[in-house]
């Protein structure tokens, strides 16, 4: 996986890095300053990383959460890590889930990001016809960048509700030298397992609950997490704590103040 790494002179090599895992249509990018602020108020390593298909993450024709789960697996191991915090949002909160019940002795503790183990989103249709949107547009090689963010994101506009979701969105738009747009995200494969990796529960029922601390953190004006299944989420992670922001699902860019409160008392707080 490509990666960022963020860290201080007072960074204390003794402690578990964080790992940061970004949701759907994402990046690392998106939590450059996040996580620099948290290598510096957890005095942990950060690594901020590109999950396949997504960013300068190699592209492949599988996408689900055991395989990003192995791929976190093996950054660390590659690494010399034999432990590790890890925080995922969204795709990769799920992918950070099945890491911890499937290897409770790699993870030290988890943050997830508005997602659940036991629920999907409501509207899934709405990233189908997102999908369809970014393939089935062909953008004139005349136009400049700008001109071509331009016009996705008029048609984007049409489809979605908050202009900062179109914004996240455009974040993957690129441009050739010769002039051609193209995705840095592999949306073939994203769209052809959309329906497998947003169903998590099925592929974690045989585990054991996890043990270690976790971090819940979601949206209440998001439609990932229902409040009325957290007690079905507890019988996975009994360890856990669940808090609430005024936000919809990219509560980094909502509520990133908040968001940064919550985490470094989290990564700070003693098992």
């Amino acid at each position: 996986m490509a990666y960022d790494v963020h860290k201080t002179s007072d960074t204390n090599e003794n402690l578990p890095p964080l790992i940061i895992m970004h949701c759907m249509l994402g990046s690392k990018v998106n939590w450059k300053k996040l996580g620099s602020i948290l290598a510096h108020k957890s005095n942990r390593r950060i690594f901020t990383v590109d999950a396949r298909n997504h960013g300068n993450s190699p592209h492949t024709l599988e996408h689900n959460s055991i395989l990003m789960a192995s791929d976190i697996l093996e950054f660390m191991q590659a690494r010399g890590y034999n432990k590790a915090a890890v925080l995922g949002h969204g795709m990769g909160g799920r992918a950070t889930m099945y890491l911890a019940l499937n290897h409770p002795n790699w993870v030290e503790r988890i943050v997830i990001l508005d997602v659940s183990p036991v629920g999907r989103p409501q509207d899934p249709i709405t990233l189908e016809q997102i999908f369809i949107l970014m393939k089935g547009i062909e953008i004139p090689n005349n136009l400049t960048l700008p001109e071509g963010l331009d016009m996705m994101s008029k048609l984007f506009s049409k489809i979605m509700d908050y202009s900062e979701n179109v914004n996240f969105i455009l974040k993957n738009l690129r441009k050739k030298p010769s002039g051609e747009f193209y995705w840095s995200v592999n949306v073939d494969a994203l769209m052809e397992n959309l329906r497998t990796y947003t169903q998590l529960r099925d592929q974690i029922i045989q585990f054991p609950p996890f043990e270690g601390l976790a971090l819940f953190v979601c949206g209440n004006q998001s439609n990932f997490v229902e409040p009325d299944t957290w007690p079905d989420i507890q019988i996975f992670f009994p360890n856990s704590h669940i808090c609430w922001l005024d936000s919809k699902h990219l509560i980094h860019m909502h509520k990133p103040l908040e968001l940064i409160e919550l985490v470094t008392e989290f990564l700070n707080k003693k098992e």
